[in-house]
Protein backbone atom coordinates (compact mmCIF):
# COMPACT_ATOMS: atom_id res chain seq x y z
CA UNK A 1 0.00 0.00 0.00
CA UNK A 2 2.79 2.13 0.14
CA UNK A 3 2.99 2.24 -3.53
CA UNK A 4 -0.69 2.98 -3.74
CA UNK A 5 -0.46 5.63 -1.13
CA UNK A 6 2.44 7.26 -2.82
CA UNK A 7 0.64 6.92 -6.14
CA UNK A 8 -2.55 8.40 -4.73
CA UNK A 9 -0.62 11.05 -2.98
CA UNK A 10 1.33 11.85 -6.10
CA UNK A 11 -1.77 11.55 -8.22
CA UNK A 12 -3.69 13.73 -5.88
CA UNK A 13 -0.96 16.37 -5.96
CA UNK A 14 -0.95 16.28 -9.75
CA UNK A 15 -4.70 16.44 -9.82
CA UNK A 16 -4.66 19.27 -7.38
CA UNK A 17 -2.06 21.08 -9.45
CA UNK A 18 -4.10 20.57 -12.59
CA UNK A 19 -7.22 21.69 -10.82
CA UNK A 20 -5.35 24.73 -9.48
CA UNK A 21 -4.02 25.60 -12.95
CA UNK A 22 -7.45 25.03 -14.43
CA UNK A 23 -9.06 27.13 -11.70
CA UNK A 24 -6.43 29.84 -12.17
CA UNK A 25 -7.09 29.82 -15.92
CA UNK A 26 -10.86 30.01 -15.33
CA UNK A 27 -10.39 32.89 -12.89
CA UNK A 28 -8.12 34.79 -15.26
CA UNK A 29 -10.60 34.12 -18.11
CA UNK A 30 -13.44 35.34 -15.90
CA UNK A 31 -11.37 38.40 -14.89
CA UNK A 32 -10.64 39.16 -18.55
CA UNK A 33 -14.32 38.73 -19.36
CA UNK A 34 -15.27 41.07 -16.49
CA UNK A 35 -12.66 43.59 -17.64
CA UNK A 36 -13.96 43.35 -21.23
CA UNK A 37 -17.56 43.84 -20.07
CA UNK A 38 -16.57 46.74 -17.80
CA UNK A 39 -14.50 48.40 -20.53
CA UNK A 40 -17.39 47.93 -22.98
CA UNK A 41 -19.72 49.44 -20.39
CA UNK A 42 -17.36 52.42 -19.90
CA UNK A 43 -16.99 52.89 -23.67
CA UNK A 44 -20.76 52.65 -24.15
CA UNK A 45 -21.33 55.16 -21.34
CA UNK A 46 -18.79 57.61 -22.82
CA UNK A 47 -20.34 57.06 -26.27
CA UNK A 48 -23.77 57.75 -24.82
CA UNK A 49 -22.41 60.95 -23.26
CA UNK A 50 -20.79 61.95 -26.56
CA UNK A 51 -23.96 61.14 -28.49
CA UNK A 52 -26.03 63.09 -25.96
CA UNK A 53 -23.63 66.02 -26.29
CA UNK A 54 -23.80 65.64 -30.08
CA UNK A 55 -27.61 65.55 -29.90
CA UNK A 56 -27.54 68.65 -27.74
CA UNK A 57 -25.20 70.34 -30.22
CA UNK A 58 -27.54 69.31 -33.06
CA UNK A 59 -30.49 70.67 -31.09
CA UNK A 60 -28.65 73.96 -30.52
CA UNK A 61 -27.72 74.12 -34.21
CA UNK A 62 -31.30 73.34 -35.25
CA UNK A 63 -32.69 76.02 -32.93
CA UNK A 64 -30.11 78.55 -34.15
CA UNK A 65 -30.80 77.73 -37.81
CA UNK A 66 -34.52 78.13 -37.14
CA UNK A 67 -33.86 81.50 -35.53
CA UNK A 68 -31.70 82.60 -38.47
CA UNK A 69 -34.38 81.43 -40.92
CA UNK A 70 -37.11 83.32 -39.04
CA UNK A 71 -34.99 86.49 -38.96
CA UNK A 72 -34.30 86.07 -42.70
CA UNK A 73 -37.99 85.62 -43.45
CA UNK A 74 -38.87 88.72 -41.41
CA UNK A 75 -36.21 90.77 -43.18
CA UNK A 76 -37.30 89.37 -46.54
CA UNK A 77 -40.90 90.35 -45.74
CA UNK A 78 -39.76 93.88 -44.93
CA UNK A 79 -37.67 94.05 -48.11
CA UNK A 80 -40.50 92.66 -50.24
CA UNK A 81 -42.96 95.06 -48.63
CA UNK A 82 -40.64 98.01 -49.24
CA UNK A 83 -39.91 96.80 -52.76
CA UNK A 84 -43.60 96.43 -53.58
CA UNK A 85 -44.27 99.87 -52.08
CA UNK A 86 -41.41 101.32 -54.15
CA UNK A 87 -42.69 99.60 -57.30
CA UNK A 88 -46.19 100.93 -56.66
CA UNK A 89 -44.81 104.44 -56.08
CA UNK A 90 -42.77 104.27 -59.28
CA UNK A 91 -45.81 103.03 -61.21
CA UNK A 92 -48.04 105.75 -59.76
CA UNK A 93 -45.40 108.36 -60.58
CA UNK A 94 -45.13 107.04 -64.14
CA UNK A 95 -48.91 107.04 -64.68
CA UNK A 96 -49.14 110.54 -63.17
CA UNK A 97 -46.41 111.80 -65.51
CA UNK A 98 -48.16 110.16 -68.47
CA UNK A 99 -51.51 111.75 -67.53
CA UNK A 100 -49.80 115.13 -67.05
CA UNK A 101 -48.04 114.78 -70.40
CA UNK A 102 -51.32 113.80 -72.09
CA UNK A 103 -53.13 116.75 -70.49
CA UNK A 104 -50.31 119.12 -71.51
CA UNK A 105 -50.43 117.76 -75.07
CA UNK A 106 -54.22 118.17 -75.20
CA UNK A 107 -53.94 121.73 -73.86
CA UNK A 108 -51.19 122.51 -76.36
CA UNK A 109 -53.24 121.00 -79.19
CA UNK A 110 -56.27 123.06 -78.07
CA UNK A 111 -54.20 126.24 -77.89
CA UNK A 112 -52.68 125.55 -81.32
CA UNK A 113 -56.18 124.96 -82.73
CA UNK A 114 -57.46 128.18 -81.18
CA UNK A 115 -54.45 130.08 -82.56
CA UNK A 116 -55.01 128.55 -85.99
CA UNK A 117 -58.70 129.49 -85.94
CA UNK A 118 -57.91 133.02 -84.74
CA UNK A 119 -55.12 133.50 -87.29
CA UNK A 120 -57.42 132.22 -90.03
CA UNK A 121 -60.12 134.64 -88.90
CA UNK A 122 -57.58 137.46 -88.73
CA UNK A 123 -56.19 136.58 -92.16
CA UNK A 124 -59.67 136.44 -93.70
CA UNK A 125 -60.53 139.75 -92.04
CA UNK A 126 -57.27 141.25 -93.30
CA UNK A 127 -57.85 139.87 -96.80
CA UNK A 128 -61.40 141.22 -96.76
CA UNK A 129 -60.09 144.63 -95.59
CA UNK A 130 -57.37 144.60 -98.26
CA UNK A 131 -59.86 143.57 -100.96
CA UNK A 132 -62.36 146.17 -99.79
CA UNK A 133 -59.76 148.90 -99.76
CA UNK A 134 -58.21 147.73 -103.02
CA UNK A 135 -61.68 147.73 -104.58
CA UNK A 136 -62.33 151.15 -103.08
CA UNK A 137 -58.98 152.39 -104.37
CA UNK A 138 -59.77 150.98 -107.79
CA UNK A 139 -63.16 152.72 -107.72
CA UNK A 140 -61.57 155.98 -106.57
CA UNK A 141 -58.91 155.67 -109.25
CA UNK A 142 -61.56 154.91 -111.87
CA UNK A 143 -63.64 157.90 -110.85
CA UNK A 144 -60.56 160.12 -110.64
CA UNK A 145 -59.26 158.99 -114.02
CA UNK A 146 -62.69 159.45 -115.52
CA UNK A 147 -62.92 162.91 -114.04
CA UNK A 148 -59.41 163.77 -115.06
CA UNK A 149 -60.00 162.34 -118.46
CA UNK A 150 -63.14 164.39 -118.94
CA UNK A 151 -61.39 167.53 -117.72
CA UNK A 152 -58.24 167.00 -119.80
CA UNK A 153 -60.07 165.75 -122.92
CA UNK A 154 -61.07 169.09 -124.38
CA UNK A 155 -57.46 170.30 -124.26
CA UNK A 156 -56.11 167.37 -126.26
CA UNK A 157 -59.02 166.93 -128.63
CA UNK A 158 -60.62 170.31 -129.09
CA UNK A 159 -62.75 169.38 -132.05
CA UNK A 160 -64.56 166.70 -130.12
CA UNK A 161 -65.17 168.78 -127.14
Amino acid sequence: MCWLDSHLEHNSEATMLQKFIKRKHECSTAAMMLQRVYRAHCVARSLRRLLAAHRHALTIQRVYRGYVARVFVQELFVVVSLASTHIQAVFRSYTSRERTKSLRNRKTAGAVHMQRVFRGFQARKWVFWIRFHVASAIQIQRVARGLMGRQVWPYFYPKFG
